[in-house]
């Protein structure tokens, strides 16, 4: 049975390849209900590091280049993107994360981004690079022409996730303001059959923002992911940043929230839903959420992830940091 969002952590300081990591936790355990809750993955990090077996991190988000063919309203790195082309020098690149297999836990690559990822020329070079060292690898796209990269999917790829924001063609120019919500259904649908075909296992799902212009219509994408084939839908409620453009009357967020969490009646043995905790709807409660992930202490997040911009500049993921992302580089 596919095992959605895996944790790994190896035995050793050196990448040995993925038969010789030590599961430590899987879905069932950390997404108790549908939510995600990763204080028991960061409790299971903190006793490794203790033990001087855990050496960070263990993700890499790739992030390599700046340009995207959507323009969604709820782009989270509007800040960050520029019109002009900003891409990750993949030489460079290829050393860095040599380095850190060769001195580190890394264990997961990314690759979401600034842009979309599959428009980075050299995309499936670096997947092809990272699985024959043993890395699991995982990519975030929101599937434009899938059609020409479904073989190297299957090739290269652990983990897929598409950012699909919609239930129909109206409420996807809405959000993505692109015309072509048929044709990439049809695709995801088509990479399901071939990854049964092929008897891969490759776990594919998708991410819904919950936003005004589509929230009535979760139950339907959700339905019809299941009756494809997709794994899971993992969703967040577009509500904080100042660049989703969503204006929810009062009404409407609490109609969303009740739909959102109602989706959790869709959860079976081959599916899952994956749903923001509850402390986090509500900007109030998010530093009493951070205090309970962190135990008032120090952030963890440095040993679970850290991540490469575009223009090759290195730092670590802070979610609750307010400031854009190439803000919070550490300088080298």
């Amino acid at each position: 049975r596919r095992v959605i969002n895996k944790w790994y952590i190896q035995d050793t300081r050196k990448t040995i390849g993925r038969t010789n990591f030590i599961k430590i936790g899987e879905n069932k355990k950390y997404f108790k209900e549908g939510i995600a809750d990763p204080i028991n993955i960061i409790e299971t990090l903190k006793i490794y590091y203790k033990l001087n077996k855990l050496k960070g991190p263990i993700q890499l988000d790739v992030n390599p280049l700046s340009i995207c063919c959507d323009k969604c309203v709820f782009c989270f790195n509007e800040e960050d993107r520029r019109e002009d082309l900003e891409k990750l020098n993949y030489e460079k690149a290829l050393e860095s994360i040599k380095w850190l297999i060769e001195n580190t836990n890394l264990m997961h690559i990314k690759c979401s981004g600034f842009g979309e990822p599959t428009l980075y020329p050299d995309i499936w070079n670096l997947f092809e690079y990272t699985r024959k060292q043993g890395l699991y690898n995982t990519l975030n796209t929101n599937g434009f022409k899938l059609e020409n990269h479904i073989d190297n999917i299957l090739k290269t790829m652990d983990s897929i996730r598409f950012s699909i924001d919609a239930y129909n063609s109206e409420s996807f120019k809405k959000v993505h303001n692109k015309d072509d919500f048929d044709k990439r259904l049809y695709n995801i649908e088509k990479l399901v059959k071939r990854r049964e075909k092929e008897q891969e296992d490759l776990i594919i799902g998708l991410h819904y923002v919950l936003l005004p212009q589509n929230y009535k219509g979760l139950d339907q994408i959700i339905i019809w992911a299941k009756e494809v084939g997709v794994d899971y839908i993992d969703i967040t409620l577009g509500k904080f940043k100042p660049t989703y453009l969503n204006n929810w009357k009062e009404q409407e967020l609490e109609d969303a929230i009740k739909i959102m969490y109602n989706a959790k009646k869709y959860i079976d043995d081959k599916f899952n839903v994956i749903l923001p905790h509850k402390e986090t709807l509500d900007e109030k409660d998010l530093e009493e959420f951070r205090k309970k992930r962190y135990n008032g202490n120090k952030c963890w997040q440095i040993y679970l992830r850290q991540y490469i911009t575009p223009k090759g500049e290195y730092g670590a993921c802070n979610a609750f940091d307010s400031q854009p992302i190439s803000k919070r580089v550490f300088g080298n």
